[in-house]
């Protein structure tokens, strides 16, 4: 509380409780109501008059001029209703904050304090996360080094960072309908489009350079070879496994197939 704010409020509770020439002392009880009633006619006599600057600026504009909160102006399409027959103008969104309507929804009531909330819950959660993406996009840099700082603090803690990956196992477990959910929309995501777009070209490039070793190595006369998948033996071609390889494969198969049968 300011030193002037002080003096008012001291200098009101003193008229009040000073005795009346004819009705002598007020009560407690009535100096308090009294002081709420000058309140509000206060308060009241406050607004009329923004709003009567704010049909002075109005006037020669299209947008409306005033701003829903600090640093977001409501640049809204001023309309025009009469009032007692005059013509006035007339901003819909801001008379929504002054109800308590939802901004962006236009029905559901605010979550918050009516004149000064904007949005309902749902649309706040949505608002917030796409700052949030916005954000992310415009700071990526900044985005990365404070997730990278919070996993190091994760990991450095002891058991926090393997209690939660095992949390988000047991949910995953138990909730099957919103990891298949959760899949589909990240396949038909454009972020999912771009990761398939890089990883097809990191692969053709992988490809291309490895041909272009192949040819590298046919022009200096080099056998070309590759290790066998399960002994690791030089093998030339396209084969993956060597002949003795196969033949055991082939046995291994043939005896489950028969193990099985019987």
């Amino acid at each position: 509380m300011t030193d002037r704010t002080a003096t008012v409020s001291r200098s009101v509770s003193t008229s009040l409780a000073r005795p009346h020439p004819i009705h002598g002392t007020v009560p407690a009880e009535r100096a308090e109501v009294d002081r709420a009633a000058k309140r509000q006619a206060n308060t009241e006599w406050a607004r009329r008059a923004r709003l009567k600057k704010w049909f002075g600026v109005a006037e020669a504009l299209t947008h409306c001029p005033a701003n829903l909160a600090r640093g977001k102006p409501c640049r809204a399409e001023l309309q025009n209703r009469k009032v007692d027959g005059v013509t006035v103008p007339f901003c819909p969104q801001c008379d929504r904050k002054r109800r308590g309507i939802c901004m962006d929804c236009q029905r559901a009531p605010v979550e918050g304090t009516p004149g000064k909330a904007l949005r309902c819950l749902m649309c706040h959660k949505i608002a917030r996360s796409e700052t949030g993406r916005r954000f992310a996009k415009k700071h990526p840099a900044r985005v990365r080094q404070k997730w990278r700082a919070r996993k190091k603090r994760l990991l450095e803690a002891p058991g926090v960072w393997e209690a939660r990956l095992e949390r988000s196992r047991l949910w995953r477990l138990a909730h099957p309908k919103a990891v298949a959910a959760s899949k589909v929309a990240w396949g038909q995501s454009e972020a999912a489009r771009a990761y398939q777009r890089d990883y097809r070209a990191r692969m053709a490039e992988k490809r291309r350079e490895a041909e272009r070793e192949r040819d590298r190595a046919r022009a200096r006369g080099d056998v070309i070879t590759h290790p066998c998948t399960s002994c690791q033996t030089a093998l030339v071609g396209r084969q993956k496994k060597c002949a003795a390889c196969r033949t055991q494969a082939v046995r291994t198969a043939r005896a489950a197939l028969i193990g099985a049968a019987a």
